[in-house]
């Protein structure tokens, strides 16, 4: 299930792709908050050594190693996919 966020900008994404209007419904305050609050917790855990700030960044580059490898992994499927349609 795609985030609030994520679903907006699609939302977004396509309506200016298709010409419409629209206003952003998420407000660049929020959009900061978010990375502020997460930079906090990140701030308050390395100082009470909580765990180590290379384990945290290691953790957060984690989502990212993730998602190219769902990215890969949809691609072979496509190849595969268009092979079998010639």
């Amino acid at each position: 299930m795609p985030s609030k966020f994520t679903e907006e900008s699609r939302r977004a994404h396509f309506a200016l792709a298709l010409g419409e209007q629209r206003k952003p419904r998420i407000k660049i305050a929020q959009y900061v908050l978010r990375y502020l609050v997460i930079g906090v917790v990140t701030f308050v855990a390395f100082k009470l050594r909580i765990a180590s700030l290379t384990a945290i960044i290691g953790g957060l580059c984690t989502f990212v190693v993730a998602l190219f490898a769902e990215a890969l992994r949809e691609f072979y499927f496509v190849i595969i996919q268009r092979e079998g349609i010639n």
